[in-house]
């Protein structure tokens, strides 16, 4: 995948080919986190979190927009079945709408119905006629819903943490009386796009306010999917309409009458969830990612908040306090990785965890850390971590060394999300020794094999160092273990002897990226040369400190 980035933050132009391990070097304020946000916000919409938030704002005005058109669809349905119940009392109806279904599914002629029904048969007809009556009229409404709400729900995507979405429904409303008239006579005057009262209703409609029957061939009416995202989904999208069709049927057998907007809810979900925010969409057009994950800078510091706002939240709760929720006071990319965070810390609670390759990384370098474990304790909605040392004691997470908390903060997350994924982490070598530096950045390397692609901003001359090295000769396991053992001793941890399997073959199958990010542009470097020269720390600080030191020593 390619991505251009014009004229934010610093960066003038930037074309950057991401590869299945990229790298970006460069002086601090140079770009590096600029380029990340960017690619994070043009494939926001693979980030679960972000779906999350969308749900959470467009749901409102979106339940009232698509309310109109629901409205629209039951008061159709009302003028046929009222029809109907008029001319024959109820369990006439009942049976003339059986009589009606096994006509035409038996692909019987009309004729053969008895003659004392075949009148109401004459005006039921138009109820197993709705998908050619209707079709235009739906589809158009549809089309003009999802291009609202679409156009706002891109406008939205970014890194901007007051972006809302408005959709004026009394214009759609507008819209759908002069715009879109029907071209049948049976609806003749706008207060037919009202929801109608419970005691106009019979016939299929139980007293209590819900819908009883609808029949199957009405799933047209109640069809507000997308119709085509783009030209590669349009197949998946037009699955993803009938799924929703059925699903907005069903969700019409519990329709209440008496409170139609908590019924819209559901019905609207459906919608949002299969066709609108569905990451099959995005998906289809991307083909190379199923997910998004972003791993910010200040991640140990969001798990000691997450921590410390959850235990405050339940000690106010507990007297009656209401306070504002620990999600809310965090800026978007910490909101994002504690919202992934959060669901790892579940699927670890409820031992959904499939990956047990990361947590074996993670439990070995807690036990270089002198970390025995990590608790997850689950309190109602909330959750909280703490560690476990050697003799059983719990240890909280401000008290244990910053490896231990970067550690946990970059690779939990990673069980949350599905593969492939695009992981974005900000400087993971921040807070550890260098020798850390490389375990950790070689660890990540690996996981290339277990289907993670990861964009990575670093200063870390470390680990440039090694990687550089591992390009130019490509070494083998052995070699790799000689480094590792070398520097952690000959009782390295057996999950290091796979890290060093899979770097051997990642480097000789997979595509790996450097940039440098300096004055405004973005340029990339041979990824087998930074082992000597590392861009924006060799030349630009480590040479100057040695010709320093030259120079203090009276070599000029």
């Amino acid at each position: 995948m390619r991505i251009t980035v014009k004229n934010v933050g610093p960066i003038n132009n930037a074309d950057i080919e991401l590869g299945d391990f990229t790298l970006f070097f460069g002086f601090p304020s140079t770009g590096k986190s600029y380029a990340l946000r960017s690619i994070y916000s043009s494939l926001a919409l693979l980030d679960e979190y972000v779906i999350s938030k969308i749900r959470r704002e467009i749901l409102p005005t979106l339940t009232k927009v698509g309310a109109v058109g629901m409205d629209y669809t039951l008061g159709y349905l009302f003028y046929l079945f009222s029809t109907g119940y008029n001319i024959c009392d109820q369990d006439g109806l009942k049976r003339i709408i059986d009589k009606v279904n096994a006509t035409v599914n038996s692909n019987v002629q009309l004729l053969s119905v008895l003659p004392s029904d075949r009148e109401c048969v004459i005006k039921l007809s138009e109820v197993t006629n709705l998908n050619n009556k209707i079709n235009e009229i739906s589809t158009r409404v549809s089309e003009e819903i999802i291009n609202v709400v679409l156009k706002n729900v891109r406008n939205s995507i970014g890194y901007e943490d007051n972006s809302s979405i408005i959709i004026d429904g009394e214009e759609l409303k507008d819209f759908i009386k002069k715009v879109i008239k029907p071209s049948f006579t049976i609806i003749s005057n706008t207060s037919d796009f009202e929801l109608v009262s419970l005691a106009s209703i019979g016939g299929l409609f139980e007293g209590r306010g819900r819908i009883n029957r609808v029949e199957t061939k009405v799933e047209i009416t109640v069809d507000l999917s997308i119709r085509g995202f783009n030209q590669k989904a349009l197949k998946k999208v037009t699955e993803n309409g009938l799924n929703a069709s059925k699903d907005i049927l069903a969700g019409l057998l519990s329709f209440s009458l008496s409170n139609p907007l908590s019924s819209y809810y559901p019905i609207i979900f459906n919608i949002l969830d299969k066709n609108i925010l569905h990451k099959t969409l995005i998906k289809n057009v991307l083909q190379e990612y199923t997910s998004l994950l972003f791993i910010p800078y200040g991640r140990s510091e969001s798990l000691l908040i997450y921590n410390s706002m959850n235990k405050r939240e339940r000690e106010m709760r507990k007297l009656g306090i209401i306070t504002t929720s620990s999600m809310e006071e965090v800026e978007w990319a910490h909101d994002s990785f504690i919202y992934n965070f959060e669901n790892a810390l579940d699927r670890i609670s409820d031992n959904m965890i499939n990956t047990d390759y990361i947590r074996t990384i993670m439990m070995e370098l807690y036990k270089m850390g002198k970390i025995a474990n990590i608790r997850i304790n689950k309190f109602g909605e909330y959750r909280e971590i703490s560690y476990e040392i050697d003799n059983g004691r719990t240890v909280q997470p401000y008290n244990v060394s910053a490896m231990i908390n970067e550690v946990t903060s970059i690779f939990l997350p990673l069980l949350a999300v599905e593969t492939p994924s695009l992981v974005l982490i900000e400087e993971p070598e921040s807070e550890l020794h260098p020798a850390y530096q490389i375990l950790l950045g070689l660890s990540l390397l690996s996981l290339v094999q277990q289907g993670y692609k990861f964009v990575i901003s670093t200063h870390s001359d470390m680990f440039a160092a090694v990687l550089g090295s591992l390009i130019k000769f490509k070494p083998n396991r052995d070699r790799i273990l000689e480094l590792l053992k070398g520097i952690f001793g000959d009782n390295l941890p057996k999950v290091f002897d796979t890290v060093a399997e899979y770097v051997e073959k990642i480097i000789k199958e997979n595509k790996i990226k450097v940039y440098y990010f300096t004055e405004g542009t973005v340029k990339e470097v041979d990824a087998s040369t930074i082992n000597f020269k590392v861009p924006g720390i060799t030349q630009q600080v480590i040479d100057k400190v040695v010709e320093w030191e030259l120079r203090l020593s009276g070599y000029e």
